[in-house]
């Protein structure tokens, strides 16, 4: 596929304090614009249910994977869809140590599509 993906945990657990700084705080009808070089990498947040063998919920557990596309011309568009699963908030505060309802995270629905300019 047109995405490498790493999730060998070569990409560090952030502490609290990184956690909060990367959080960017919106006043109602305020925006953000980021630029993304997709081809030079970007991380994904991804939580994992664990359950015994008994089948019983063991825990949530959380990491950052890191992703690139291997090659722009194999896109056409990028769609990012993002809600908040069932296992964000207590994989949220395994990773981080903070509770996401504390610091009021946006938890969707969201999705955006990008169209890949033609060369």
């Amino acid at each position: 596929g047109a995405i490498a993906s790493a999730g060998d945990g070569s990409v560090p657990q952030l502490t609290a304090a990184d956690a909060r700084e990367r959080i960017v705080r919106l006043a109602p009808g305020e925006e953000v614009t980021r630029t993304i070089d997709l081809t030079r990498g970007f991380t994904v947040f991804e939580t994992a249910v664990s359950s015994s063998p008994a089948g019983l919920h063991a825990g949530v557990s959380a990491c950052e994977c890191a992703c690139r596309v291997r090659d722009r011309r194999e896109l056409k568009s990028v769609t990012v869809d993002y809600e908040q699963p069932y296992t964000f908030a207590d994989g949220f505060r395994a990773y981080t140590g903070l509770a996401p309802d504390a610091l009021r995270l946006y938890s969707g629905p969201l999705s955006a599509t990008i169209e890949r300019p033609v060369d």
